[in-house]
């Protein structure tokens, strides 16, 4: 298990200056695609915003959607990772580490809001994220042995992760549009029927 990319994880070795252009890229990129399409998003536009050139910028991201996917994954497989960690070692609470860890991406959702409610190609493109990590982390599940599930033709597994990955992005997108204040146990509740059949 690896992160996807440990450039934009939190690390103490980085130099200041890194540290300092990782974070303006970032809140920059983020409020971009939280205002606007970020498929229509030039390097130049982001670079501008995070006091950057564009060369500089290039040593970082190929684009601003690749930008903005490195962001969003990085802080999604960390967290991943952590809990799969947690079932290796106390195999007995994965329903309530799998519960948390669901927690976990509906904060990371809410933290990132008004990319995930854009409407436009940012949020179809965040959505996508989750959907995908719900799924990679479903087959990590299966290859661990921890979920209960059995399939009669093995070719059904990966078919089922991205059923599942996509459904818990779907009930997420719902539920967003939901008023606030947003009820995050019934959306852990719906999103654990699933798991009960």
């Amino acid at each position: 298990m690896k992160i996807s990319d440990t450039l934009f994880a939190d690390a103490d070795d980085q130099d200041v200056r890194v540290k300092r252009t990782l974070a303006n890229l970032k809140q920059s990129v983020l409020a971009f695609a939280a205002e606007h399409d970020i498929g229509k998003a030039s390097v130049a536009e982001i670079a501008r915003r995070a006091g950057i050139s564009r060369s500089t910028f290039y040593q970082y991201a190929q684009s601003p959607v690749d930008l903005l996917t490195r962001i969003l994954c990085v802080e999604l497989d960390t967290a991943r990772i952590n809990k799969l960690r947690e079932i290796e070692k106390n195999p007995d609470r994965f329903h309530d580490v799998r519960r948390a860890g669901m927690s976990e991406v509906i904060e990371h959702v809410l933290r990132y809001e008004r990319v995930y409610k854009n409407g436009q190609a940012s949020s179809r493109l965040a959505l996508r994220i989750v959907a995908e990590h719900i799924e990679q982390s479903t087959l990590w599940l299966i290859r661990m042995g921890v979920l209960n599930l059995q399939f009669e033709n093995e070719a059904i597994i990966p078919i089922y992760a991205a059923f599942r990955g996509h459904g818990v992005a779907a009930a997420i997108e719902a539920w967003l549009r939901t008023p606030a204040p947003r009820n995050v146990d019934l959306l852990l509740d719906t999103i654990e029927i699933d798991f009960a059949i």
